[in-house]
């Protein structure tokens, strides 16, 4: 055996056992059944440790495949099986199925590119001639690799395995948007907005109960946040029991180009009853990865609470995005009434949060001061009049923040400058969008997110009575992979959440829940 071959067989194996170590690791607060998964990992580890060692002694070794060109042909199958499954996982779907920690995916990664190189090795030695040895060697190679791709119904067989539930104590809990349903693969980004029972809408009509409009980015073909992406929303007015249909509400298409239509913010002007939607448009005619694609920034109103909208118009602010989750129409003084949506500018660079707003119920909109930090972020107001904005991390998805903590920030002056951010190292976060709501019935503030350092698990919901200084009171809304998510409060006082989640992934599906304000108390 070749000292290439033998490095390549003992990094296989040093990486493999590090990624399943850190993956277990990485992933157990998610996890249901945990012993049982390490157990099928401990096997797992034992059939792929067996075949790398029985390729660095290179002993001699039967194969089933007695014609020549049958077993470079599998070879050629396995090879292919390999670059596609990692192509998938790193371009299209970023590991969202496996992790989102850079350790955990970097050990993966090496290991099979090791695997793949040792294939191609022995692949094109023994297309130049194949003697005994040769042979030997290209069946052993062959076998890690097909053990190593036996590692896709193992991770299958986990999503079997785990099964997280939402909490006990959530009086309802209903999936809305499921991935490959209504031809999308993956939906991702969740938005939505309550209009209370008694509001009276534009054309006139008065709810008799509760409206929740919940929206979400359709993904036709991946997980990525680039391609052809659609805006879709269902409503329900029986408090979350029922929704309509999925009805597309926007598609970004120029002549033969499909783009992307997201980060959905809505807000209701409770004066002249109108909704407003303000999304980006982005992927044509570059569909460049996110951070340097450019956005296209657009506002929809709807005058019947959100059942139909008209065609929306660009606003004068490029590069900028919006929230995403929903806008607030402030109650008390200064600028009572006025409609504010969070957005951030961190396109192609540090970027900045920033809250867009109106004092004349929409028909112009004013751009505030820039933060000068963070970007995906949220914004509730104080009882005192104050505006208090959350914001995540610039940071990549895989490194999470350190020291860590969420970003806060107040502004007096209702959104048109902001104080200097402050890290709240109580609430732990990985890097993640979160939701930040102003109670109805309490001066407080409710806060939602994966309540982890480094993965997206643990959607905790928090309490704080002291305008986010301290936050007393949590419950675990959903123990699994769970990801972005959004907070509303009906006219009964309960808590409504929209959040990404699964078994495995948190792009798996999106799910509503209701709970009492008792139980957060309690």
């Amino acid at each position: 055996m070749t000292y290439v071959s033998r490095f390549l067989y003992i990094t296989s194996l040093v990486s493999q056992l590090l990624f399943i170590i850190l993956f277990l690791q990485h992933n157990e607060p998610g996890l249901t059944n945990f012993t049982f998964i390490v157990l099928l990992a401990l096997i797992y580890v034992g059939a792929f440790s067996f075949t790398v060692i029985q390729g660095i002694k290179s002993n001699p070794i039967d194969c089933h495949l007695k014609s020549k060109k049958l077993k470079l042909f599998v070879c050629l199958l396995a090879a292919t099986a390999i670059v596609y499954i990692t192509l998938d996982n790193l371009v299209f779907s970023y590991f969202q199925a496996i992790t989102t920690s850079d350790p955990v995916i970097f050990s993966w990664l090496i290991s099979w590119v090791a695997i793949l190189v040792n294939l191609l090795l022995n692949f094109s030695l023994n297309l130049r001639s194949l003697n005994t040895e040769r042979e030997f060697r290209l069946t052993h190679a062959l076998n890690m690799s097909l053990v190593a791709l036996l590692g896709l119904p193992v991770m299958m067989l986990v999503s079997t395995i785990t099964n997280p539930q939402p909490n006990a104590k959530i009086s309802l809990a209903k999936d809305i948007f499921i991935g490959g349903v209504d031809g999308y693969k993956v939906y991702r980004i969740p938005g939505m907005l309550v209009i209370p029972r008694g509001a009276v809408l534009k054309n006139g009509k008065q709810l008799k109960q509760d409206r929740i409009i919940v929206m979400a980015e359709a993904r036709r073909d991946g997980a990525l946040d680039t391609g052809v992406i659609d805006l879709v929303q269902k409503i329900s007015d029986d408090g979350g029991n029922s929704w309509s249909e999925q009805q597309i509400i926007c598609q970004y298409i120029e002549q033969d180009m499909h783009g992307k239509c997201g980060n959905a913010t809505p807000v209701f002007d409770h004066i002249t009853g109108t909704v407003f939607l303000a999304y980006n448009l982005s992927g044509i005619p570059i569909d460049a990865p996110e951070g340097s694609r450019p956005h296209k920034s657009y506002m929809k109103t709807s005058n019947n609470g959100g059942l139909s909208w008209n065609e929306g118009k660009e606003l004068a602010m490029p590069n900028s995005v919006f929230g995403p989750g929903h806008g607030i129409q402030k109650k008390f003084a200064p600028f009572n009434h006025r409609l504010v949506i969070p957005y951030n500018t961190s396109v192609g660079g540090q970027g900045s949060s920033i809250a867009l707003y109106s004092d004349d119920y929409g028909e112009t909109w004013l751009q505030g001061g820039k933060l000068g930090s963070g970007n995906e972020n949220e914004i509730a107001e104080l009882s005192n009049g104050n505006l208090i904005m959350a914001t995540r991390h610039i940071a990549p998805v895989g490194s999470p923040p350190d020291p860590n903590g969420r970003l806060f920030s107040i502004s007096d002056n209702g959104g048109a400058s902001w104080e200097k951010t402050s890290l709240n190292q109580k609430l732990p976060t990985p890097i993640c969008q979160a939701s930040l709501l102003t109670m109805n019935d309490k001066q407080g503030l409710l806060f939602l997110n994966p309540a982890n350092t480094s993965a997206r698990v643990q959607l905790t919901l928090r309490y704080s009575a002291d305008n986010g200084n301290n936050w007393d009171n949590e419950f675990v809304v959903y123990p699994g992979p769970a990801g972005y998510s959004q907070l509303g409060m009906l006219t009964n006082n309960n808590i409504i959440g929209l959040y990404e989640n699964g078994k495995l992934s948190y792009s798996e599906k999106i799910s509503f829940v209701s709970l009492t304000s008792k139980v957060l108390f309690n």
